[in-house]
């Protein structure tokens, strides 16, 4: 297969996130005196950037705002102080990550998530077992702008066809095919669902974490 890195998404592959970021989403909505928005709502907005969510968030509940930039702001502001509150690994995905690492395959994180909030969860959750770590800033394309993830393939100096991409949405999918990645991997256990992942381009579903090393052959 001539696989040599797995570049991760963060949110709902490598973290269970979707609390959290409902969370933050929330008490952004309730300085505007907004209703909440439940998880499940949360859930099918995430994955394209915390503007994209925040937008959505206030068409969803029918709210306009006089500074949208400001809004943001005290949302990315708030979420950066505390980026682990309520999230955890899923079961299985340290595990997952100490045999790639053990086998020496090369490890990447690229995620459209405020790269504020990704450095320190990644850190904190995986020490330095993650050699690259990116995420969203401003001016710079985000997933599934192929774009996105050749300042990632720099770092590694490795070809698109010797990349491995994981991630659980359709976001991801169409990513790792926009950039020619060897191998898509749909995760299931995260924010999107089986169809969505096929649809857009997934190669293998994985089940579980353990899966992922039978994919590669580990």
């Amino acid at each position: 297969m001539g696989i040599k890195a797995c570049i991760f998404d963060l949110d709902g592959t490598l973290l269970n996130t979707l609390t959290t970021i409902t969370y933050y989403v929330n008490e952004a909505l309730s300085r505007e005196g907004a209703r909440a928005i439940s998880e499940e709502e949360c859930r099918v907005m995430v994955g394209k950037g915390a503007r994209n969510l925040l937008e959505r968030s206030l068409a969803l509940v029918g709210r306009e705002v006089a500074d949208f930039e400001a809004f943001f702001a005290a949302y990315d502001a708030e979420y950066n102080a505390a980026p682990e509150y309520l999230t955890e690994p899923y079961e299985g995905v340290i595990a997952l990550i100490e045999a790639l690492r053990k086998s020496g395959m090369r490890l990447a994180v690229l995620s459209n998530k405020p790269e504020g909030a990704v450095r320190p969860l990644v850190e904190r959750f995986f020490g330095d077992a993650i050699e690259i770590v990116a995420g969203g800033k401003t001016g710079i394309a985000l997933k599934p702008d192929p774009a996105a993830v050749a300042p990632v393939l720099l770092a590694l100096g490795l070809s698109p066809s010797e990349t491995a991409f994981i991630g659980d949405s359709g976001v991801d999918m169409k990513t790792a095919k926009n950039y020619g990645a060897g191998l898509a991997i749909g995760v299931l256990w995260g924010f999107r669902d089986r169809e969505e992942l096929l649809s857009c381009g997934a190669d293998l579903l994985a089940e579980k974490p353990a899966d992922i090393l039978k994919a590669l052959n580990f």
